[in-house]
């Protein structure tokens, strides 16, 4: 049987579920998945699924109706469906607070509860450039005056507690903490909430900097400019390539001292379509 909890998006939710009575039921179909729940148009819910339509509120209680989800199950559904549809990081952050209270621990999988506990901060990853090779003994009042803001001695030693459990860094036979692996790449989408909130830190830190460090310490410059659809996505592309040249760069660099930051920005600042003065 499908299990609800297993789903962090209501449309793969639905999608499994027609999947697994379609498999057992071949007069199964969504005009039948329609009736069940309510719906007139015998495609609403393929659409929905298909990411054309988008459930509204009124339909909520439908579909917690006719696919019987228990009160518990209904709730979930619904926090699935607010978490979707809400536009803002604070939003999201609340409806996966509430999502998250609801899962079951045996459904989470490991990944998931890892990769929230790496990026539910930002300085735990500057904790484990710092210690790279460092002796286990570390000072931690010390290491955490080196961090810039500064943090707690009680922040550094938690985040190496946690760098430990989930296996970024070990132990060695000469007393040292060693990366398990040397670069970790999120990938060229971010859409996981945690690292949206992670990022948003960051821009913050980047932010401060500019009354933090005197120019020669820092890069960091805009340009605005007019472009189309193609040139926009070119742009994209270029930035991800670059990131991965930046990852090689720091791979191959010596005698490192100091932990940085590298943050690149692309965002409209107008509406698609209009008229920007012809082509080019």
């Amino acid at each position: 049987m499908i299990n609800i909890y297993d789903y962090l998006d209501y449309r793969e939710f639905l999608k499994a579920y027609y999947d697994y009575h379609k498999k057992n039921d071949d007069q199964f179909s969504h005009r039948v998945m329609c009736r069940k729940v309510g719906f007139t148009s015998p495609n609403f819910l393929k659409m929905i699924i298909d990411k054309q339509r988008n459930i509204g509120r009124s339909g909520i209680p439908k579909i917690i109706s006719g696919l019987d989800l228990k009160k518990k199950e209904a709730e979930y559904f619904s926090y699935l469906v607010y978490f979707t549809k809400a536009k803002t990081i604070v939003e999201k952050n609340y409806y996966y607070g509430l999502i998250s209270a609801l899962r079951s621990k045996r459904v989470i999988q490991t990944i998931q509860k890892d990769q929230f506990k790496y990026y539910s901060n930002w300085y735990t990853i500057v904790v484990r450039e710092l210690i790279n090779n460092q002796p286990v003994e570390i000072n931690y009042a010390e290491l955490a005056k080196k961090i810039i803001p500064s943090i707690l001695p009680k922040q550094v030693k938690k985040s190496i507690q946690l760098l430990e459990e989930i296996g970024l860094i070990n132990r060695t036979a000469d007393g040292r903490f060693v990366q398990s692996a040397p670069l970790i790449n999120t990938g060229n989408e971010v859409e996981s909430l945690f690292l949206k909130n992670f990022h948003d830190k960051m821009i913050e830190l980047g932010r401060l900097s500019i009354e933090e460090f005197p120019s020669d310490k820092r890069e960091i410059s805009s340009c605005t400019v007019k472009i189309s659809e193609q040139g926009f996505k070119r742009l994209k592309t270029r930035l991800q390539e670059f990131r991965e040249e930046i990852l090689q760069i720091v791979k191959e660099d010596v005698g490192v001292d100091r932990v940085a930051q590298v943050n690149f920005q692309l965002f409209p600042l107008s509406r698609e379509g209009l008229n920007m003065g012809g082509e080019r």
